[in-house]
């Protein structure tokens, strides 16, 4: 599991790379390209188009076998992930398909990301120091960087995953009681 949390984030990486080489990083331009039909702000996480997550959402009921918590640190950011047991496998099985997407991207196919995927590697090109820790509930990884800015960045960005994932909670507890 620790190799293949280590080839996710040189994955991510590589995302970021290939963007790069593309067009700049929509924070440097201050737009955002969409597909035809979509509005100027893409969603923070998209299970059913975005390259990234439609891998982990094909994995029926990885999502609801998963539980995150991020917290800031003095130099960045703590993201735990707790992943059922049985869901290991699916979990693995997701991430080697992130794996075929970067060796499509290497190839100058360049996918539609969410939000939060387009950040990631944004990341990767600050030079965001990633560090992962497998345990047997799952995984925590350490976002540091020795530059303010940057770390404030990394701090909004596991503030608004938290928000986001509450927000998604929140909509699959009222859909499960209607």
């Amino acid at each position: 599991m620790k190799k293949l949390m280590f080839v996710s984030l040189i994955i991510f990486a590589l995302a970021a790379v290939a963007v790069a080489s593309e067009k700049p990083a929509p924070a440097a331009t201050g737009v955002v390209d969409k597909p035809a039909g979509e509005t100027a702000e893409k969603p923070w996480f998209d299970l059913e188009k975005c390259a990234f997550c439609k891998t982990m959402n094909a994995e029926a009921g990885l999502f609801e076998h998963m539980k995150h918590e991020y917290h800031n640190l003095e130099s960045g950011l703590l993201s735990i992930t707790v992943i059922d047991k049985e869901f290991r496998p699916a979990f693995k099985r997701a991430q080697e398909n992130m794996q075929k997407i970067v060796a499509d991207m290497a190839t100058g196919k360049m996918p539609y990301m969410c939000e939060h995927c387009t950040k990631v590697g944004e990341f990767h090109m600050m030079n965001v120091k990633f560090e992962n820790i497998e345990t047997d509930f799952g995984h925590v990884m350490l976002w540091t960087s020795a530059e303010p800015e940057v770390v404030a960045k990394l701090q909004v960005f596991g503030a608004r995953n938290t928000e986001e994932i509450a927000k998604w909670e929140a909509k699959a507890k009222q859909s499960m009681t209607e």
